[in-house]
């Protein structure tokens, strides 16, 4: 498969807002509204675990962040990980995994700031 970079790591994530934000791409639907409801339900084995995704179940794992975030996980600390609270897609490459939940929380705090701010000056999305 070779090397990968962010913006390879990127484009499923924002895939991942898309569809687990109803389960639609566009105009179509591509997986169902069930199937994304247990995908992101904790299984019984493990609270912090759905299908093939990390769940921030009670904010566990990053606490500061909303509970319905998930992400996946790969060897080296290499993250993807979706926020449908904020529309958000994160990608961090080779990160200590003892800094993750901080950088995570800063990265989610900074949109929350920006969302706060008047729209002079920034562009407003839903236009």
């Amino acid at each position: 498969m070779g090397r990968r970079n962010v913006d390879q790591f990127s484009r499923p994530g924002s895939l991942r807002i898309s569809l687990f934000a109803g389960g639609q791409w566009k105009d179509r639907q591509l997986i169902s509204e069930k199937w994304i409801a247990m995908a992101t339900k904790p299984c019984e084995l493990k609270q912090d675990y759905g299908y093939m995704w990390w769940l921030n179940t009670n904010e566990k794992m990053y606490p500061g962040v909303p509970a319905s975030s998930f992400a996946a996980l790969g060897a080296g600390t290499n993250i993807s990980f979706v926020d449908p609270v904020h529309d958000l897609v994160v990608v961090v490459r080779w990160v200590d995994d003892k800094k993750l939940p901080e950088i995570l929380r800063r990265i989610v705090s900074s949109v929350e700031t920006a969302n706060s701010l008047p729209l002079q000056g920034r562009s407003n999305r839903s236009e």
